[in-house]
């Protein structure tokens, strides 16, 4: 069956995108440019960052815990459960 389908509708079309230097020169080979890719996140995340947990805790909200989500489940809730789906 599934060799039907591609003789019916013929081989798939390979897309790709060309990925450029940081100096904006396309690269083409692949190993050039699996090195492009370590060049970006080199740069992208090898520096330190400094954060001040102060600012974080002021800017995200604080929830109540939901103490209902300690609750053991139970057999009747594990059964029940496929049928609410």
């Amino acid at each position: 069956m599934y060799s039907a389908i591609k003789e019916a509708i013929g081989p798939a079309p390979r897309k790709s995108a060309p990925v450029n230097a940081l100096g904006g020169t396309a690269l083409t080979e692949t190993a050039v440019q699996l090195n492009g890719w370590v060049e970006h996140y080199s740069t992208l995340y090898g520096h330190s960052v400094t954060t001040n947990l102060d600012v974080i805790s002021a800017a995200v909200p604080q929830m109540p815990p939901v103490q209902e989500l300690d609750k053991e489940v139970t057999i009747e809730e594990i059964t029940k459960a496929p049928s609410m789906l």
